[in-house]
């Protein structure tokens, strides 16, 4: 860690989005260790501040900041997944953990509801908070009073590029539009959420997956090529409908940005019609041009045409 002289916050910014900020951070730490941070009073008094766990969910977590006391119930708690809690007035602190691979982890951090007004201080601050939770993590100290007795400096640079982000986020409210594509198969509905639920057939028409299971919470992974270039895909089953609805999350091994899948499906007699919605896109497009909309656009319109479509019309003759 720099000496406090010379800390500044990192240049890992959040996005500050309508009503909130979100930050991830790929952090060299297990889960578990992570998980410990975020919910057990003596860590978080070394990164956030001082205090008091009551219990999971329905619980409450209070914090003593800086000329507050923050926190409240504790909305959803799920050990080593999810913690999200109220924050402060009508606004809510959301933690998301995922793995990343041995001994790594992905933090997913969101704030929402917080006032137009507070958008560029609530970024600044968890700004800050995400970089003095790295520090302890990797066993430093955190520069507590350095930091607050030289904030203008240290935080200037940051401030600036949160404002530009705020400024731009309100000329332009309306979130890029997800891609979506949709297709009428020749076969019933059970038959399609067979194709797409079953590890064994959906080799057959997508990718090999060495394990999967239709479970919320059921994390698999996949490798993808693309000019000879190998992407792991990291997912996480978010919602299963049976015969109705698939989703889960979708990112990138190293690199930072989470999107979103779902498979939705509609009856249409003897057979169904197939909505793939696929949002979130915009957070990898950072990447460089393998990440490109139009890439997914092609990719999962190939996935279908040349895949799932002829692969249900030869099983389903």
């Amino acid at each position: 860690m720099a000496s406090e002289e010379t800390f500044r916050l990192s240049d890992q910014d959040g996005v500050v989005t309508a009503n909130g900020v979100r930050f991830e951070r790929i952090l060299d730490h297990p889960v578990e260790r992570v998980w410990a941070a975020l919910t057990e009073p003596d860590q978080l008094s070394l990164w956030l501040g001082p205090a008091r766990v009551e219990g999971g969910a329905g619980g409450n977590i209070t914090l003593q900041m800086t000329g507050a006391i923050n926190g409240g119930k504790i909305l959803q708690w799920k050990k080593n997944v999810l913690l999200e809690f109220e924050w402060y007035k009508d606004s809510v602190v959301r933690w998301e953990l995922l793995k990343e691979g041995p001994g790594r982890c992905r933090l997913i951090f969101t704030t929402l509801r917080v006032a137009a007004s507070q958008l560029e201080g609530a970024a600044v601050g968890w700004h800050f908070h995400m970089d003095a939770l790295e520090i302890m993590l990797d066993g430093s100290v955190v520069p507590y009073k350095y930091a607050v007795a030289h904030w203008p400096e240290i935080s200037q640079p940051v401030s600036a590029r949160y404002a530009q982000q705020v400024s731009v986020v309100r000329q332009h409210q309306t979130p890029p539009a997800p891609f979506v594509i949709e297709r009428t198969l020749d076969a019933p509905v059970a038959r399609v959420w067979k194709a797409l639920t079953d590890m064994e057939e959906i080799k057959h028409w997508s990718f090999t997956i060495p394990d999967f299971k239709p479970e919320v919470g059921y994390d698999f992974t996949f490798d993808g090529e693309n000019e000879g270039r190998k992407f792991v895909h990291l997912c996480r089953i978010t919602e299963v409908i049976p015969e109705r609805k698939l989703a889960y999350s979708w990112r990138y091994e190293d690199v930072l940005g989470i999107s979103h899948v779902s498979f939705e499906l509609f009856p249409e007699g003897q057979r169904t019609r197939l909505r793939l919605t696929h949002e979130g896109l915009e957070n990898l497009a950072h990447a460089g041009r393998d990440f490109v909309r139009s890439n997914f656009e092609a990719g999962w319109t190939s996935i279908l045409d040349k895949g799932l479509v002829p692969y249900l019309a030869l099983v389903y003759s």
